[in-house]
């Protein structure tokens, strides 16, 4: 029997967001389960691009104004148009928001095309709380985010035809924007469960301590640990690259212990040995949590937070979903002492996991 031919589509990306000579991080996880979703349909033929060395680009985004302008698109439009031709593409998927003015470009080549926007997350909100957050908000900040909003806008109503989200709350963002049609693509897990042999008292969070989310939550909630009489045992271990920013933290709290980065194998005795795998997310942002699925993928009781669930599709664990920090340095508390319930969180996320480990579903929403 013939096996049916997959049909080519054209997939569009940042070389640095499927390079194995890069480092993982969110972007490049999220890019690779999209990947892996649309290669049970098609057959993806890559178009690598790269960030602009335009100056007058370049000299936006130091003054302040700039607005999706991380690619020279024109520069592309020879390759674009004979990857098209050569391999009769009829649909185009542009991988994350920064590169959806490759869509524009696409249209101009063949209006039929069908163009689909990957995104890990809308560009405007995030900047919205840099902007709102930051103590020297200037003019130029307002100008900027004003000019993306309407760029998201006119980009979707007129050069995309489909938006692929990976945070449930974003659909709705979605169709304010004139998306014509939104899909939702929750976190798919990959399980590799790791040996679990707990050290009483002794937690954990993993992460990139440069990234200021997750060093504002390990922040917070020190800052709200240090109000309580702690266990003698306790212990909070941080695992992961820092800057000088997380040293002061650590100094002031008795309780943790920064590692920095291990090695994979490492990791794995390490995590290992913790209760609790702590997701600190405190505030919404773009795409999703991927320090989640991580934790989750390992098989390890978590304490999580609403905004750190999202882009999940999560039972059973609102006994462990803090929805304020001070819920959530109770939990943490409570689990660090307790084996029987540390093992029964575990066993929920497993099965979480193993309820939500197949891309070939999600396929046919393309």
């Amino acid at each position: 029997m013939e096996i049916e031919k997959k049909p080519k589509a054209l997939f569009i990306t940042n070389y640095r967001f499927i390079s194995k000579k890069t480092k993982n991080g969110g972007v490049k996880l999220c890019t690779q389960d999209f990947i892996k979703v649309l290669e049970r349909k098609y057959d993806l033929v890559f178009l690598e691009v790269d960030f602009t060395k335009n100056l007058l680009q370049r000299l936006k985004f130091w003054v302040g104004v700039d607005s999706y302008d991380y690619y020279e698109v024109s520069k592309f439009k020879k390759s674009l148009f004979g990857q098209i031709k050569e391999n009769n593409i009829r649909i185009i998927f542009i991988n994350h928001t920064s590169a959806m003015k490759f869509a524009e470009l696409a249209k101009k080549i063949d209006s039929s095309l069908s163009t689909v926007l990957l995104s890990h997350g809308n560009e405007s909100g995030d900047f919205m709380h840099e902007i709102v957050k930051s103590e020297k908000s200037r003019v130029t900040s307002y100008y900027k985010l004003g000019k993306q909003l309407v760029m998201e806008a006119k980009y979707r109503k007129n050069y995309i035809d489909q938006v692929a989200v990976v945070s449930q709350l974003e659909e709705n963002i979605e169709y304010w924007l004139h998306s014509k049609r939104v899909t939702y693509i929750p976190r798919i897990f990959e399980p590799e469960f790791v040996q679990w042999h707990p050290v009483l008292g002794k937690v954990g969070f993993l992460a990139d301590f440069t990234h200021l989310p997750n060093l504002h939550g390990i922040e917070m909630l020190s800052k709200e640990l240090n109000k309580r009489v702690l266990p003698n045992n306790f212990k909070l271990v941080l695992v992961g690259v820092s800057d000088n920013r997380l040293a002061p933290i650590v100094k002031g709290s008795s309780f943790l212990e920064h590692i920095g980065y291990v090695e994979e194998d490492e990791l794995k005795k390490e995590v290992g040995s913790w209760m609790a795998y702590l997701n600190i997310v405190l505030y919404y942002s773009k795409g999703v949590s991927t320090k989640l699925a991580k934790g989750m993928n390992m098989g390890l009781p978590i304490v999580t937070t609403p905004q750190g669930n999202r882009g999940y599709s999560l039972e059973g664990m609102e006994g462990v979903t803090a929805k304020n920090l001070n819920l959530f340095a109770d939990i943490v508390l409570a689990l660090s002492q307790d084996k029987i319930q540390a093992s029964h969180v575990r066993e929920i996320v497993m099965s979480n996991v193993n309820a939500n480990k197949s891309f070939d579903k999600f396929s046919e929403y393309f």
